[in-house]
């Protein structure tokens, strides 16, 4: 009777841990790489709606489109317009929402303006 109340204690262990190990924290996926480019589609204050390049890996393994936070580890405060063309360098959490987001944001950086690429 001992053993068999010591070996359902073991396998209730070892069903915890291992459903443990299964949770992601962040719960999102690490992408391969932690920079992309895009263009802006939609900007407000705290985020923006970026359109990511077809020729990035987290546009070919995971998410088109993403919401890039703005609360960045540079402390940049830039503004962006519709059509700015820009390269977000994060820790390659994406969170799979449709459209993805990218919650841990080191720099945006501003690499091409909606009015340059206008002309």
């Amino acid at each position: 009777m001992r053993i068999k109340r010591w070996l359902a204690l073991a396998a209730a262990v070892l069903l915890v841990a291992a459903l443990a190990g299964c949770h992601s924290q962040n719960n999102g996926a690490v992408v391969q790489g932690s920079e992309f480019t895009g263009t802006v589609e939609q900007a407000g204050e705290a985020c923006i709606l970026v359109a990511i390049d077809e020729t990035e890996y987290i546009y070919q393994t995971c998410v088109q489109k993403a919401w890039v936070s703005l609360d960045t580890e540079d402390g940049g405060d830039m503004q962006f317009q519709v059509g700015d063309r820009v390269t977000v360098v994060y820790d390659g959490t994406v969170l799979e929402t449709g459209p993805g987001q990218i919650p841990n944001v080191y720099s945006v950086t501003l690499t091409n303006t909606a009015s340059s690429a206008d002309q």
